[in-house]
């Protein structure tokens, strides 16, 4: 993991000054050197191999291999990907499917830029899903309209305020430009016809994860003829 983020930072041209360590905690190699002024990743992504990250995608791949068919491949459309964990997990899990992954800051080629706050979708999918991903989004409501209006499914996970318990101080930390009640999700998502099929709650009751059917396609059904 240490690895990869710094491969991730070098090709990014975020190198850290002659004085940092590497990511390893060995001192850094660039004695001497004169670098660029050290910079942070953004989106936490320093944290995606976090059990709590891991735990989450876990149980979201486990509501999305509910919804697998045998005979036809359902097509997922995954909104901050960051390093595709949940493609490694449907894998793992023997699901028929298709993954593509969008990211507003991609780490593999494969992963299509996407701004939840500014683009529009194009396709159709059986399942959307937002996982850790809520918390950087400006308007929660109008990124979920987007992308229920062309997902069959969409799983979500979020920190609600009423869960989570932080201050405005540690949020702005974080780069979470919202963190709403519980209530007011659920509230954005009746507003939308979101129907919750199933939810779980995960690391130690601070966050939900939910399965929501959409009114805008017609629900998948992997038991018909």
């Amino acid at each position: 993991m240490a690895f990869q983020l710094e491969r991730l930072r070098r090709k990014m041209g975020l190198f850290p000054s002659s004085s940092a360590k590497n990511l390893d905690g060995r001192p850094g190699d660039n004695q001497g050197r004169k670098e660029p002024e050290r910079l942070e990743l953004p989106y936490n992504i320093a944290q995606q191999a976090k059990p709590s990250w891991v735990a989450r995608a876990e149980v979201c791949a486990g509501l999305i291999a509910r919804l697998a068919d045998e005979r036809d491949a359902i097509k997922i459309a995954d909104f901050g990907c960051g390093d595709r964990k949940l493609e490694g997990l449907l894998k793992a899990k023997q699901v028929n499917f298709q993954y593509t992954g969008f990211d507003i800051f991609p780490q593999d080629h494969s992963v299509r830029r996407f701004d939840l706050d500014r683009d529009s979708l194009d396709g159709s999918f059986d399942v959307a899903s937002l996982l850790g991903v809520l918390e950087y989004v400006g308007d929660i409501e109008r990124a979920l309209k987007e992308v229920s209006a062309r997902s069959r499914y969409v799983v979500l996970t979020y920190l609600a305020a009423d869960l989570v318990g932080m201050s405005r101080q540690e949020q702005i930390a974080k780069g979470w430009p919202n963190l709403i009640a519980l209530s007011a999700l659920r509230a954005i998502l009746a507003r939308l016809g979101l129907t919750t099929e199933a939810e779980v709650f995960v690391d130690r009751g601070r966050q939900i994860v939910l399965l929501c059917r959409s009114k805008g396609l017609a629900p998948r059904n992997p038991s018909a003829d």
